[in-house]
């Protein structure tokens, strides 16, 4: 992804998990409050809008590898 800028990034990085079937939740939390958690039997990425975009992708680039973990169990 060398050509994208960091918007884009942090777009096609959230596109991606979209796609794992995890639904995303973008907040002002302020507290860099972010992460995956299970709502019922619903998966749930929280994204703290308060974070830099590098550090939203970030955390999606954890959630993504945490979930291929566990699939790959």
């Amino acid at each position: 992804m060398p050509d994208m800028d960091v918007i884009d990034r942090l777009e096609a990085a959230i596109h991606t998990i979209q796609e794992m079937g995890i639904d995303v939740r973008r907040e002002w939390f302020f507290a860099g409050v972010s992460g995956l958690c299970r709502i019922g039997k619903r998966q749930l990425l929280v994204l703290d809008q308060s974070l830099s975009p590098i550090e939203q992708i970030d955390v999606i680039q954890s959630a993504v590898t945490k979930l291929q973990r566990s699939e790959a169990a």
